[in-house]
């Protein structure tokens, strides 16, 4: 996982700045209240993950070229503890309680820690996502279109943010997440492809702490 793409996983992840008319509008936030429904109630919950890279080059090309992809578990317990375990290319660990953020990479003997601030924006975007938006479209210009089968939304933040120019989130005809597409304003997009979410009931009280293995190094990252 390259340190720009550590970012954008938080996260964590295609629209054009044109009004929104009433049905789009009315339709994106029916699909919103479905997913609350769906994932808002969920004590926590663990899915398979498949991230995509593709790279302002390649999609101003209009190429579908994809790259630095990995794949893992993802888990999440409600309001803000997350963690990723990246199994493929390489191990490593992502891992958040709302307060800092850890990087871990075996094969390297490191670790990394940043506090939960210096993402931002993106921290609270992948919770919101993970959650099915619990305050709807609040926060974003929101859009909606079908695509076989399922529904395409589309939310540009509003106000803007730095980090993020767009998202697109694929659902099934049940609401139920399939894919997300994080554009930033580079034109490079990062995509997760999910696998069938489980719910979790529980999850130990040392689950989202992180202690690093004797003989880790400890890097401090982003904190003044």
């Amino acid at each position: 996982m390259k340190r720009p793409l550590f970012a954008a996983a938080f996260w964590c992840m295609l629209s054009i700045s044109i009004p929104l008319n009433c049905d789009a509008v009315s339709s994106c936030e029916r699909v919103l209240q479905d997913m609350g429904e769906r994932y808002g109630g969920l004590p926590g919950l663990s899915v398979e993950y498949r991230r995509e890279v593709i790279t302002g080059a390649s999609s101003a090309a209009g190429g579908r070229t994809i790259e630095d992809i990995a794949e893992g578990r993802l888990y999440f317990k409600p309001p803000h503890f997350i963690k990723l375990l990246q199994l493929e290319p390489v191990e490593e660990h992502l891992i958040t309680d709302g307060r800092n953020v850890w990087w871990y990479i075996p094969d390297k003997g490191k670790v990394e820690r940043y506090p939960s601030s210096f993402f931002g924006k993106q921290l609270e975007l992948l919770s919101e996502i993970l959650q099915g938006f619990p305050e709807g479209s609040k926060s974003f210009e929101c859009s909606a279109a079908p695509h076989e089968p399922g529904t395409i939304l589309t939310l540009k933040p509003d106000p803007p943010w730095k980090e993020v120019e767009h998202i697109t989130i694929h659902v099934d005809p049940l609401h139920k997440i399939q894919r997300i597409s994080i554009r930033n304003h580079l034109g490079s997009t990062t995509r997760f492809v999910f696998g069938e979410v489980e719910i979790m009931q529980s999850f130990d009280e040392e689950f989202f702490k992180f202690s690093p293995p004797e003989g880790v190094r400890i890097e401090d990252q982003g904190h003044h």
